[in-house]
């Protein structure tokens, strides 16, 4: 397990970059959604807020990659170790920093309804991924067995191909990236990208900043790292691409059409039970999936391991439709008030548990923690929902009355 106990040390890095990416990302689809209808000011948008994006990367990427001996040394990472995580830590912060480029030019394929791209482009990053990690890491006789960073070497092959394909299918749609300076003023919409994404930026914030205490400290505490991260590398990087690809789908027809319906929203779960039972086709495949295309020899923890959490991420799954409406309408305020409640009342009480000697902590345990976190946020998520969708039935028979 030296190969997943060295890429579990890049659990940080991961944290970090995810609230570099809802604080940007997320305030996008509601924004753009609202000019999709106007080229112009849509590409004036694109143009900008990709220069964005990507300067705010390649700064966070230039930290990363000349602070990370002194990040894996605070760590306290084991010696003969230290050189081989610091290698693949620097590779896989290249690999974020394409992947944010690709993840942009997904949004605005997804936003100019290009619903049948955003699909073949999952499956082109499904089996370049397969073909990439069979190359690269896997126990197979063609592979070249480059350990943890044949990883990060396959992240950036496949994030740099699909960009490169987005990029190509953009130009075909007409969209084109103008980076030069716009008479227009960007200002008003800068503004409103502020004030979501802080709201957006600090929700994962604290959410994340649990998951380090609570999982991530108590998981290293238990000398499973390289266990636990395998399993969510599994769900992931495989289980959850296409719920994650519906996500992005609820986004973009809620921020272009201003809303859903309930019957729309019905529809998107409809979707996500497809994929759930496509899950359960695909479950005799998944031992000798992880054995021998991810690499791991001994699979029986990891599967243990993904059996615990898979129910939770069912719940995980369905969840995901209401959230990503509420990002699709730009309502980041409903998310940081859930995930406030959740990450300083369950997770502050299992802290407080765990500190009086109460919760003891074993893979197991933490597994079942983190399962339960993700059904109270679903509770808390669901009665939102049902309150936001009752404020939007009393305005409009006040509009009707009126």
């Amino acid at each position: 397990m030296i190969l997943s106990s060295i890429a579990a040390q890049v659990a940080w890095l991961n944290v970090g970059y995810e609230v570099l990416h809802e604080a940007l990302f997320i305030p996008l689809a509601f924004i753009f959604g609202k000019v999709v209808s106007d080229d112009r000011k849509f590409q004036e948008r694109v143009s900008l807020g990709l220069k964005i994006i990507v300067f705010s990367y390649l700064l966070v990427t230039a930290v990363v990659l000349w602070f990370t001996p002194i990040f894996v040394t605070a760590m306290q990472q084991q010696k003969e170790l230290f050189t081989t995580t610091v290698q693949y830590i620097q590779l896989e912060s290249l690999a974020i920093l394409l992947s944010s480029v690709y993840a942009f030019l997904s949004l605005v394929l997804v936003l100019k309804n290009q619903k049948k791209t955003l699909y073949k482009l999952l499956v082109v990053q499904m089996v370049l991924t397969i073909l990439c990690d069979a190359l690269l890491v896997s126990q197979l006789p063609i592979s070249f067995e480059l350990g943890v960073n044949g990883i990060a070497f396959s992240n950036i092959i496949v994030n740099l191909i699909i960009a490169a394909v987005a990029i190509t299918y953009l130009f075909r749609l007409g969209v084109s990236l103008k980076f030069g300076q716009s008479n227009r003023n960007q200002n008003i919409w800068l503004k409103e990208w502020v004030v979501i994404g802080w709201k957006s930026g600090l929700e994962s914030f604290v959410r994340n900043a649990a998951f380090i205490v609570m999982i991530l400290q108590l998981v290293n505490q238990v000398q499973q790292a390289g266990t636990f991260w395998v399993a969510n590398q599994f769900i992931w990087g495989w289980l959850l691409l296409p719920i994650l690809a519906l996500g992005q789908l609820v986004k973009q027809d809620a921020a272009t059409n201003k809303g859903l319906s309930i019957e729309r929203i019905n529809g998107y779960f409809w979707l996500t039970v497809g994929v759930i039972v496509a899950w359960a086709i695909t479950i005799p495949m998944w031992d000798g999936f992880i054995s021998n295309v991810m690499g791991v020899k001994n699979s029986g923890p990891i599967i243990d391991l993904v059996w615990l959490l898979v129910g939770f991420y069912i719940v995980f799954s369905f969840n995901n439709v209401i959230d990503s409406y509420f990002y699709g309408i730009g309502r980041t305020d409903l998310m940081l008030y859930q995930s406030l409640v959740v990450n300083s009342v369950f997770y502050g009480g299992a802290f407080v548990c765990y500190q009086v000697g109460i919760f003891v902590p074993t893979l197991q345990t933490i597994g079942l923690m983190f399962g339960l976190g993700i059904t109270l946020d679903a509770m808390i998520t669901w009665a939102l929902y049902l309150m936001l969708r009752r404020q939007q039935s009393l305005s409009q028979c006040e509009s009707l009355l009126s």
